[in-house]
């Protein structure tokens, strides 16, 4: 080894762990995308009857907030499935799929959905389109 190898290699680590101090800096400091800048979305579906048709159309409406919340544009915070039988509240997001899958049955939400507007006006609500 020459006498300017131990040179280098102090220039070099001390080069690398500047760079580490700076990226660690800037990652603690400075705000991240995703820090408070996802609006959060409560979503009720009314599932009472509908035919098969319009159900697809309302999986669909669902279908695209989904895609926004797993690509991170939206926090979805609650799903609330109801019909005149009552109420399931979600708070982890069922999938697509599993909406899709659903067999809405019973009277529509009636009542039950100006009842959770009142509490959560800013509620998207899903129903059939008929």
């Amino acid at each position: 080894m020459t006498q300017s190898t131990p040179h280098l290699i102090r220039t070099l680590s001390l080069g690398w762990l500047a760079y580490f101090l700076l990226g660690l800096t800037l990652k603690l400091t400075a705000p991240s995308a995703s820090s408070g800048s996802l609006s959060t979305v409560f979503i009720i579906i009314d599932r009472g009857y509908c035919p098969p048709a319009q159900w697809q159309q309302v999986a669909a409406d669902y279908d695209q907030l989904y895609q926004q919340h797993q690509n991170q544009q939206i926090q979805i915070e609650s799903v609330t499935l109801v019909n005149n039988l009552g109420e399931e509240v979600r708070t982890e997001p069922p999938t697509a799929a599993e909406i899709a899958a659903l067999n809405p049955f019973g009277l529509d939400g009636g009542d039950r959905i100006p009842a959770l507007l009142a509490s959560q006006p800013d509620a998207t609500v899903l129903r059939c389109p008929i």
